[in-house]
């Protein structure tokens, strides 16, 4: 069978069987941060938005300036008047997205409606798509092409990927091109480097890979003084390749912040911690599906050094990348677990590479390769197929109905709801959270004055709806209470 034809079939039915599997989990309307961050970019690039996301707050620059002559903090200014994964920066009078802007971009491609649901097709496409256009030394199907095809079923069944494809994210775009990355380490590092430095533009992290990547670079970097020429030639090289690979992110950061080098993060995300033993046990026994990837892994390259596949050197070189990516988040203060996840799909990709490089003793024909591959596909599907027709199914409008209460309103205090009421109405998410009294009281008085109406969502709230009110009532606003059925007490500011 034609290869190229082999992976049209491979890909289209592992793409639909994704869609299909997961559709129902990817319906609703996005809450909390990650999600909503990220489709609300994808909104913000359709709509030519992305960079003037202030303007659907036209009161922001005099409030904010309200909120500083009162003494308010830098830290409440920033966080309070966004909803989750945005903040205000250049001193309150602008609004920022957190996330790097390729998951975004990619997702605006598709309808507003269909977005989140087709995101594990998009996944999936993407994790058989790369590998298969940056390996090329296959012309013919082989034993390898198997492997990507079971590696592919298996991610469609097995914690922790299907929980990156059960919502939207910005880590599963990228495991075809980290496994690309890993399989080209050894012989051609430079396009390796190239394919880590792409998957920056979903992930900022993934930076850290590129550390490890050095040890790979075809020159004696401990006897630099006798290559100076080669050792300079090849910096220049490897840093172009990077600056070529990571533009994307450079120009978006620049059109966002004026600054290329600037951080779309809050200092919530980047601050540091030296209480790591707390961070020990978050990565390695409470959350720790992706140190079991890792360990299988590891396992497995020690197979390869046991029977001589490999020498020690490289071994070790390799555990470099988990290192890199354990220690960098054994300090970092903010727990999420799957923040390790970039190296050991690297090593995945460094797996199958020695694994190309086995002789296999018994060999199967390449019909009978294409034969298993398909059915193997054929499976994925049928699973998809009674997963999509076993699960109960909301449509983008039916979800976004039960929060059509809040679109009366112009500005919607609450937590986890401060992004989807403005992915929702278009109108504005506040987060009221324990900051101080004299900030929220501020906030509330100056859009009250401005003819604003406000609406705090009490069962949406990190304070109990008492403690809600009682705050309310020391800030002497009137209010009224009704309740929804789907959104629970609404405290209506008068």
């Amino acid at each position: 069978m034609n290869k190229v034809l082999f992976y049209s079939i491979i890909i289209l039915l592992f793409s639909l069987g994704a869609f299909l599997k997961f559709s129902d989990n990817q319906g609703s309307i996005p809450k909390g941060c990650d999600e909503f961050g990220y489709l609300n970019l994808a909104k913000s690039f359709s709509s030519n938005n992305s960079f003037s996301y202030e303007n659907t707050r036209p009161y922001l620059k005099e409030l904010v300036n309200v909120l500083k002559s009162d003494s308010v903090t830098a830290f409440e200014i920033a966080v309070m008047l966004t909803p989750y994964a945005y903040f205000t920066i250049n001193d309150g009078d602008k609004v920022a997205n957190q996330y790097p802007p390729a998951t975004s971009y990619v997702l605006s491609l598709f309808s507003l409606g269909i977005r989140k649901k087709i995101f594990p097709a998009i996944a999936m496409f993407l994790f058989l798509i790369i590998p298969i256009v940056f390996i090329k030394q296959f012309k013919e199907i082989v034993f390898i092409d198997l492997i990507l095809v079971l590696l592919a079923f298996f991610i469609t069944l097995t914690a922790p990927f299907i929980t990156e494809l059960n919502r939207v994210n910005s880590l599963a775009f990228t495991f075809g091109f980290l496994i690309a990355a890993g399989f080209l380490l050894k012989p051609k590092p430079l396009l390796s480097c190239f394919l880590i430095a792409i998957t920056i533009n979903f992930r900022i992290a993934n930076v850290l890979m590129l550390f490890p990547l050095i040890l790979f670079v075809d020159i004696a970097l401990f006897r630099w003084k006798d290559n100076i020429k080669k050792y300079f030639f090849t910096f220049l090289k490897y840093t172009f390749v990077v600056i070529l690979a990571i533009s994307p992110y450079l120009v978006y950061v620049y059109l966002l912040l004026g600054n290329p080098l600037a951080s779309t993060y809050s200092t919530i995300d980047t601050e540091t911690t030296f209480y790591f033993l707390s961070n020990i046990k978050f990565y390695f026994y409470s959350n720790a599906d992706w140190f079991v990837v890792h360990l299988i892994l590891i396992v497995i390259l020690s197979l390869f050094l046991h029977y001589k596949k490999i020498d020690w050197k490289l071994f070790l070189k390799y555990l470099l990348f988990p290192l890199v990516s354990y220690l960098f988040f054994m300090f970092h203060k903010v727990q999420v677990d799957y923040y390790p996840y970039a190296s050991s799909m690297i090593l995945v990709g460094i797996v199958i590479h020695h694994a190309s490089l086995l002789e296999i003793r018994w060999r199967i024909s390449n019909k009978w390769i294409a034969i298993f591959s398909i059915v193997i596909a054929l499976i994925s599907l049928l699973d998809g197929v009674n997963r999509y027709f076993s699960k109960e199914h909301i449509s983008f409008e039916e979800d976004s109905f039960k929060y059509k209460v809040l679109c009366q309103y112009d500005i919607v205090w609450c937590d986890l709801l401060s992004g989807t009421t403005e992915y929702v109405c278009n109108n504005n998410g506040f987060k009221y959270d324990n900051f101080t009294l004299k900030a929220k009281k501020n906030a509330i008085s100056f859009l009250k004055e401005k003819k604003y109406t406000q609406v705090i969502l009490l069962n949406d709230n990190m304070l109990s709806p008492s403690e809600v009110i009682n705050e309310v009532e020391k800030m002497n606003f009137e209010y009224e209470i009704k309740e929804d059925e789907s959104l629970g007490q609404l405290l209506i500011i008068k």
